[in-house]
């Protein structure tokens, strides 16, 4: 639904969205490992929308 609000900017959401999650799975991995959690889930929802934010409000440089 995100990449129907950018006709045009798919590669470059994707990269956003990948390089966000990769940034989002290291932080939860540095909290988890900080706090001795043991939750098992990754809301990658989070960047998905952050990457749909920012190619919306056109602040990538991809």
């Amino acid at each position: 639904a995100c990449m129907l609000l950018l006709p045009g900017r798919l590669w470059s959401f994707l990269i956003v969205m990948s390089v966000l999650g990769g940034l989002l799975a290291v932080a939860y991995l540095v909290c988890r490992l900080c706090t001795r959690r043991t939750s098992r889930y990754l809301p990658y929802g989070v960047a998905i929308a952050g990457a749909a934010l920012l190619e919306f409000c056109g602040l990538t440089m991809v």
